[in-house]
């Protein structure tokens, strides 16, 4: 009897249970399409802090040359030298800046410099977005000033002299361990620093006594 209760029970009540699971599966997939979403827009994150991580790392690179040129500019402004001094450095800046700009694609670096700010401005938080954007004007600054050969290019945002290369660099150096730590490889990152400091520069060591000791015996 109880197994034909139960076949009963269930003739009876196929239509409630039916749209109870149709509505647990609907629950199901709607939780599996939110994490699926949250996964993607996470994978989306990471991927555009990786975008400004690598940003920050070239254009740091290109500040170098940049500003080994752009300092001659600064310098011909300094009202206390002497005026030949100063027409010395500017026509000293405007050779170097003619082979810069055959090296370098000026527009190109400021289309670049343009997308770490729009991305900083649109995935970054915080101190480390206004950083970034910064970081972004600094760059966008000194080289419109070598566009246009105009030290008034720098300003209103940049009244006073632009940073050296050091102290973008370490700058740089600050914001990219930042960026690291937001994605998630701040133990990576630290295991590889210990790595490099430690294992790595004794490689480096002994294979630089290794090259000297066959240099002497060569010799």
């Amino acid at each position: 009897m109880e197994g034909i209760e139960l076949i009963k029970f269930f003739n009876e009540n196929s239509n409630g249970i039916t749209a109870f699971a149709a509505i647990g599966a609907l629950i199901i997939s709607a939780m599996a399409i939110k994490r699926a979403t949250n996964d993607n827009r996470k994978q989306v994150l990471a991927h555009k802090i990786e975008e400004i991580y690598e940003l920050l790392v070239s254009l740091t690179a290109e500040y170098v040359s940049l500003y080994s040129v752009y300092k001659h500019l600064e310098a011909s402004n300094n009202i206390e030298l002497e005026s030949k001094a100063r027409f010395n450095l500017r026509a000293h800046f405007f050779d170097l800046n003619g082979k810069l700009k055959e090296k370098i694609n000026l527009d190109d670096l400021i289309k670049k410099s343009r997308r770490l700010n729009i991305l900083a401005n649109t995935y970054l938080n915080g101190e480390t977005k206004f950083d970034v954007i910064c970081y972004s004007q600094i760059l966008i600054a000194i080289l419109f000033v070598l566009k246009y050969e105009n030290i008034k290019q720098r300003e209103p945002e940049f009244n006073e002299p632009l940073p050296n290369e050091d102290t973008m660099y370490n700058l740089s150096e600050g914001l990219t361990q930042k960026l690291i730590v937001e994605i998630g490889y701040g133990n990576v990152n630290k295991d590889f620093l210990t790595y490099r400091n430690t294992t790595f520069k004794d490689k480096i060591k002994e294979i630089s006594q290794a090259i000297s000791i066959n240099q002497t015996t060569t010799h």
